[in-house]
């Protein structure tokens, strides 16, 4: 009889052919998840017990508080500020009243794909080139890549919403769980052609990056100043140009919209869609690469759902490149300052920034539909004119 699922996992994480029930094996995890039921009860053993604490790999914990949220006493809301506490010094990723701990551990991994296809392309220049060029043009290399990457992941979806009519949101929704699990397939594969893994490990396990392909930081102070900030901010320069000034800003405007009126007006439509999709997605491509490179490792996944927060960025300035630079700033501060004041106050939820940000999304949408539209009544009811 072969081996269970459960078994089959178990003896991969372990590096052997096959377990039997009673054996006992170490393995190297993906990820260790603690949720708040148990999770104070370590903390105090990890600063009571061992003579030499220390966290092995922070970016494979995870702390959940699901169990008892909002806490029912002050016995739990010690316990929630301990872990709180914990997670902000080590740097830990930590999650408050998101959903139950196994949901999140699933659901918190889908990736944009034209991100995930950049980090993979750039993480492939980054093993294959890294050790050969100095680190300027090893990371302008992986950006290259990167663009690369994502601009051609996103053409598929613009070549088959011109030819067919296909809905690019729904396409691209579904191509990320392709991007994924082929992330995944290079990330869970132990062979001799995958140059991605420690070849020192037992396990499938990412390598580091050579030196050379991690991003370039300025010190500033006491502070490090990632250099993908510096960019980014010239790339919101060059986009707002492009749209405001420019001939195929104005087409793309016009085919926004209208593509009747463009296609009227003798613009080809199908190209202008395909260009624009494919600078969208090299532009994502760019952010998946330098995030990995900031990262110094490939991960299976990278990207801790920046989209969505990207989604409702987009929403709340109106398509506007100054605006989106604005509101990515503040919802970057609303963000942050939670987690940071959740770690020192128990009464303020690490998730109080998810619900701002969604009844500030609610509101500019109301607001939006209200000065578009007037309510008047006729005949005793209401209708929208």
């Amino acid at each position: 009889m072969g081996m269970t699922i459960g078994e089959k996992i178990i003896a991969r994480a372990a590096g052997v052919d096959c377990v039997t029930p009673g054996e006992i094996h170490t393995v190297d995890v993906d990820y260790l998840m603690s949720n708040d039921g148990t999770t104070h009860l370590t903390i105090d053993m990890f600063y009571n017990q061992l003579k030499n604490p220390r966290i092995a790999d922070k970016d494979k914990l995870v702390f959940i508080i699901d169990h008892n949220i909002p806490a029912e006493n002050p016995k739990t809301a010690a316990a929630h500020k301990k872990m709180r506490e914990f997670a902000k010094k080590y740097d830990i990723a930590f999650y408050e009243g998101k959903g139950v701990c196994h949901q999140i551990m699933l659901e918190d991994f889908v990736e944009p794909g034209q991100f995930i296809m950049g980090a993979f392309w750039a993480g492939f220049a980054a093993m294959k080139l890294g050790d050969s060029l100095p680190q300027p043009a090893m990371v302008l290399v992986m950006g290259l890549c990167g663009a690369l990457g994502g601009g051609l992941y996103g053409v598929f979806v613009a070549a088959l919403k011109v030819r067919f009519g296909t809905n690019e949101t729904l396409l691209t929704l579904m191509l990320n769980y392709i991007a994924l699990y082929f992330l995944q397939f290079f990330a869970e594969t132990k062979a001799g052609w995958n140059f991605f893994l420690d070849p020192e490990s037992a396990r499938p396990k990412f390598a580091k990056f050579p030196a050379s392909a991690q991003m370039i930081t300025i010190p500033i102070g006491p502070f490090n100043l990632n250099l993908s900030l510096v960019i980014a901010l010239a790339l919101c320069a060059l986009i707002f140009i492009y749209l405001n000034y420019t001939k195929r800003g104005y087409e793309i405007a016009v085919v926004g919209d209208s593509p009747n009126t463009a296609r009227y007006a003798g613009m080809r439509v199908g190209r202008i869609v395909l260009r624009t999709i494919f600078l969208s997605a090299a532009l994502i491509g760019v952010a998946g690469a330098f995030h990995v490179s900031s990262a110094g490792v490939m991960s299976a996944s990278p990207t801790n759902s920046v989209g969505w927060t990207g989604i409702v960025v987009a929403w709340l300035a109106k398509l506007n490149t100054v605006g989106i630079l604005v509101a990515a700033v503040l919802i970057t501060v609303l963000q942050f300052g939670c987690q940071t004041a959740s770690a020192t106050y128990p009464a303020i939820d690490a998730n109080f920034a998810n619900l701002l940000q969604g009844v500030i999304l609610f509101i500019v949408l109301a607001a939006d539909f209200f000065t578009r539209f007037k309510l008047v009544r006729r005949g005793g009811k209401e209708a929208v004119k």
